[in-house]
């Protein structure tokens, strides 16, 4: 039986990943190039009567909207900010994230599946609405969805 990926507080083992390693072998036959990727194991769904379920069991969301700001160096990826923020989302008892308006860093969500975070995340959609809802703009939104769903697909 695999080991499933549970988001915080909802098992002994949150977070737990699996490390998936693909080697690439030259013409030799030697390996030239090995490349290893951490990996979780869930499912998720949805039921009328209970909501969003992983692997099988309600979850409920207990967490926040992210903005990449910090009060000292600005916005953009920060790592010892980053480290900070999840020390406090697991002194507050979070268990998600709503990234802000767009697509976060691979290191944010490699942080989040490790720690056992629910991760929303959002495409870069802000001021679309209104006028600005034009058929040139849901394609170049959709598309902008698929680049994100490819890129994150993986993430638990």
């Amino acid at each position: 039986d695999p080991q499933l990926w549970w988001p915080r507080y909802m098992s002994e083992r949150p977070g737990y990943l699996y490390t998936i390693q693909v080697e690439v072998l030259g013409a030799d036959g030697n390996v030239s190039d090995v490349y290893r990727f951490p990996y979780g194991i869930r499912t998720v769904s949805v039921a009328n009567d209970q909501g969003l379920l992983i692997n099988g069991q309600p979850f409920y969301f207990h967490g926040f909207g992210k903005h990449e700001d910090n009060d000292i160096r600005g916005r953009g990826l920060d790592l010892p900010s980053l480290v900070k923020d999840f020390s406090l989302l697991e002194w507050i008892g979070a268990n998600s994230i709503r990234t802000t308006h767009y697509p976060y860093s691979e290191d944010f969500m490699n942080m989040c599946d490790r720690l056992g975070i629910v991760v929303i995340n959002e495409a870069p959609a802000v001021g679309l609405q209104g006028h600005n809802m034009v058929r040139e703009t849901l394609v170049r939104h959709m598309q902008v969805l698929t680049e994100l769903i490819g890129r994150d697909k993986n993430h638990p």
